[in-house]
């Protein structure tokens, strides 16, 4: 039994077997609906996942300000304003964070100054709190 496929009338003409027929309209358009709704799944994990980078960006610049704060409140003369009790609290800003800190004399022992550090931000996120806090221990060297 040797057919042509291909023919002057008709290109590809493939042989079918008795039964086996193509896809109908209606069960194309149920794959497609069906794919749609998978992409559009996926396609909202992308934007979650977009604003939990985010977030973890300004969690860790925050952290990183704070840390830099820190320090240099750690290169300060022992009775310098910034690290005293009297200025209670204490401000600063950088770029969008505010830096509040606040400090105890002899906590928790004596001859130490305890600097409790919270930067925190504006932008709206849907996660809760956006600061940061740092606590500190500065030692007096005698």
């Amino acid at each position: 039994m040797n057919r042509k496929i291909f023919s002057a009338t008709n290109r590809c003409k493939l042989p079918l077997k008795s039964g086996q027929a193509g896809f109908t309209l209606l069960e194309i358009l149920i794959a497609i609906s069906i794919f749609s709704v998978g992409m559009l799944a996926i396609a909202s994990m992308q934007i979650m996942s977009i604003k939990g980078n985010k977030v973890s960006l300004d969690v860790t610049e925050a952290t990183n300000v704070a840390t830099d704060q820190i320090e240099s409140l750690m290169g300060l003369a022992w009775d310098h304003v910034d690290i005293s009790v009297s200025g209670n609290p204490h401000t600063a800003t950088v770029g969008q964070y505010n830096i509040t800190w606040n400090v105890t004399d002899n906590a928790p022992i004596d001859n130490t100054k305890t600097i409790n550090l919270l930067v925190d931000w504006s932008e709206w996120t849907e996660w809760g709190a956006k600061q940061v806090s740092i606590q500190h221990v500065i030692p007096r060297i005698l």
